[in-house]
C-alpha cells in the first residue's frame, strides 16, 4: 500500500498474506481479509493511494484512488 504521508513524503505499507513452498502440480487456496481503518485520530491526507498485489515478484493487481 502507497499512501500520502505528511508534508510531500510517501508511506509504503507491505503485508505478507502467506510464505512456503507448493510443489509442482499442487496447489493452495489463500484466503486472507485485511481491513484498513484509520486507528488513531488523525485526518486522512489528501492524495493519491495506490493498492498493489505482487506474488513471487510479479504484480498482479494494482489499483489507485485519489481521497
Amino acid at each position: 500500500m502507497d499512501e500520502p504521508g505528511k508534508s510531500t513524503a510517501r508511506r509504503k505499507s507491505t503485508y505478507q498474506i502467506w510464505k512456503g513452498k507448493i510443489k509442482a502440480g499442487e496447489t493452495k487456496s489463500i484466503i486472507k481479509r485485511i481491513h484498513f481503518v484509520d486507528k488513531n485520530s488523525q485526518p486522512r491526507v489528501e492524495g493519491l493511494y495506490r493498492l498493489s498485489v505482487t506474488i513471487n515478484g510479479k504484480r498482479l493487481e494494482e489499483r489507485e484512488n485519489f481521497f
